[in-house]
C-alpha cells in the first residue's frame, strides 16, 4: 500500500498547458497538441480548400472565355481588357465589402 501512495500520477495535458502558459512558454504547437486534430479541423480544411478551388477556377475561366467572346461579340482590345479586369475588380470590392460586413455583424 505504501508503494502505491508514493507513486505520482502523471499530469493531465491541461495542467501541463496551464503551467507552460503561465511561464510564457505556450506555443502554437502546444495549442494544437492540446486541441487535437479532429473532424472539425478536417471540415474547415475542406471548406477552405473548396473556396480556393472556386477562386482559381474563376481566375482561369477568363483566359478561356475571352477568345471565344472576342469572336462571338466582335470585341475590341479595350473591351476585352474591361471584361478581364471586371473579375479582379469584383474580387477587390467584394473582399472589402464582405470583410467589413463580417467584422461588423459576424463578431459578437
Amino acid at each position: 500500500m505504501e508503494e502505491e501512495d508514493d507513486q505520482e500520477l502523471p499530469e493531465s495535458p491541461l495542467l501541463q498547458a496551464e503551467k507552460s502558459y503561465s511561464s510564457g512558454e505556450y506555443t502554437v504547437d502546444d495549442a494544437i497538441k492540446h486541441i487535437g486534430f479532429g473532424p472539425f479541423q478536417r471540415r474547415m480544411i475542406a471548406i477552405c480548400g473548396f473556396g480556393l478551388l472556386v477562386d482559381v477556377i474563376l481566375i482561369n475561366e477568363v483566359g478561356f472565355l475571352l477568345p471565344v467572346l472576342k469572336e462571338r461579340w466582335s470585341l475590341t482590345s479595350a473591351e476585352q481588357g474591361i471584361l478581364a479586369s471586371a473579375t479582379y475588380f469584383g474580387m477587390v470590392f467584394g473582399a472589402n465589402f464582405w470583410g467589413n460586413y463580417s467584422d461588423k455583424y459576424g463578431r459578437k
